[in-house]
């Protein structure tokens, strides 16, 4: 079962004409896709959650509630009037549902989509009818599907690109950006046109706005008072590991090295293995921080492979967030050491371990994580190299590479470097990071302009090679 081709939108009686000229683009960019619009007012004897309307405290709420019942009953995508539609939802329809995320962990819900019967949306409506809509946000609405609809398996949720490119206070200044950047589906408006509709009386209205106001306090202290009690947890954990650590340093060679990000590290004192630059400012793999800022938002997808002491796999889970997925492709022993360091297990969550090609593909073929990662980090490791080529439609497929070659690394891994640079497609942008004597500027520049690429390149000579 697919998403239908359907898109419903709930509006209030009267709909500003701008909203109505995104309406009619709607049905430009879907030509063989059926519009539904539910207008206020709305007969209550036609919807399950019908004797909800009267409780609404807002049109918004109504809105809500109806985008709900009409995505269950019927399927297809939910948008409201104030999104412009910028490509067609046709490549979104293979999942059996998908819901966008502004922030990167609050779900909102101004544009989802649903198969018929999806039973995200039959929890979402059950969770409606036991709750007073004088609950207000908590209702319905993005806290209503955040607590219904994450970590399920059949829902996708995208990153903020996809339908939030911008936050309302900045969004005209970028809008041409957006569209020139062809990466967003839709663009969200905030135009909010339903907080003058259906107005309550005076008293009554102070009356549930405190009631919301408290149950909203309410809520935000346990928010804080949780993430109060993990970063505590994580603390404890890495002050626990501190003596280990050291000890290690004198029986098995580990130290313990912080990131200039802030990201604590068990790492082998062979000096072969990490140089004393690291060990003095923390620059354990320089720029990855960065590229992982530019190119990944929350809920993304990242591959990882070749990550020796896991600070790859752990910068980008920050960055990818409790909706996003990084799959890490056969860690090793300092990498487990360091994710199970700041909670990640060896499985599921937000870190997926696979042990080769065909399993990775197992992973990223779920409903759930069907769509295109936006980065892949390797390694010039042979064994990182020979996973790619045999991904390579992957790798092609995503938004930028990043390589990392050591200054261990030897003539061998850096051709089969070359070989994979030559089997992604051009257009990509391709990151070589590292230190090594074997691997110039300069050949890697021949490389990536003979095959087109957009080229940003960071790698540098070992000591030994620039002093000489």
């Amino acid at each position: 079962m697919t998403i239908p081709k359907i898109i419903h939108r709930v509006v209030p009686e009267q709909v500003p004409p701008r909203f109505e000229a995104f309406w009619r683009r709607f049905a430009e960019l879907h030509p063989d896709w059926e519009l539904r619009t539910w207008q206020d007012p709305l007969d209550p004897g036609q919807f399950e959650l019908g004797h909800k309307f009267a409780e609404c405290t807002s049109g918004a709420q109504l809105a809500g509630l109806v985008r709900l019942e009409v995505l269950w009953r019927y399927g297809g995508v939910y948008v409201d009037m104030d999104i412009e539609p910028l490509r067609p939802f046709d490549p979104l329809r293979g999942v059996p549902a998908f819901i966008g995320t502004e922030n990167g962990e609050v779900l909102t819900d101004a544009l989802m989509a649903a198969e018929r019967g999806h039973p995200g949306f039959r929890a979402c409506m059950n969770r409606v009818a036991q709750t007073p809509m004088s609950a207000g946000a908590l209702a319905t609405g993005p806290l209503l599907v955040t607590a219904v609809l994450s970590g399920r398996d059949d829902v996708q949720v995208l990153p903020p690109r996809f339908f939030y490119p911008a936050k309302f206070d900045g969004l005209q200044e970028g809008r041409d950006r957006i569209i020139a950047e062809g990466r967003s589906f839709a663009i969200h408006h905030w135009h909010r046109s339903w907080n003058g509709a259906r107005l309550l009386n005076l008293g009554e209205g102070r009356e549930r706005l405190a009631k919301t106001a408290d149950d909203l306090r309410r809520a935000l202290r346990r928010t804080v008072k949780n993430r109060l009690v993990k970063a505590r947890q994580g603390w404890d954990r890495l002050v626990a590991q501190r003596p280990e650590a050291h000890a290690h340093a004198h029986s098995e060679g580990r130290l313990l090295l912080v990131t200039d990000d802030g990201i604590a590290l068990l790492v082998p004192s062979d000096p072969g293995m990490v140089s004393a630059e690291a060990l003095l400012n923390g620059r354990v793999r320089p720029g990855l921080s960065a590229v992982i800022e530019q190119y990944v938002e929350p809920a993304d997808v990242v591959v990882v492979t070749g990550d020796h002491l896991g600070y790859a796999t752990i910068a980008a889970a920050r960055r990818v967030g409790r909706h996003g997925t990084v799959v890490l492709h056969r860690p090793g022993e300092m990498a487990g050491e360091n994710l199970r360091l700041h909670g990640y297990g060896d499985t599921g969550g937000r870190v997926v371990t696979v042990r080769d090609a065909a399993e990775f593909r197992s992973v990223t073929t779920t409903p759930r994580r069907s769509l295109r990662p936006t980065l892949v980090i390797g390694s010039s490791a042979p064994a990182s190299l020979g996973f790619l080529h045999e991904v390579i439609d992957v790798v092609r497929s995503a938004d930028a590479l990043v390589i990392d070659v050591p200054s261990w690394s030897h003539p061998t891994p850096v051709r089969n470097l070359d070989d994979l640079l030559r089997a992604v497609a051009c257009g990509r942008t391709v990151h070589v990071a590292g230190r090594t004597g074997e691997l110039t500027p300069s050949s890697v520049d021949q490389v990536l302009v003979t095959r087109g690429f957009e080229t940003v390149v960071m790698a540098r000579k070992s000591e030994r090679a620039a002093g000489s």
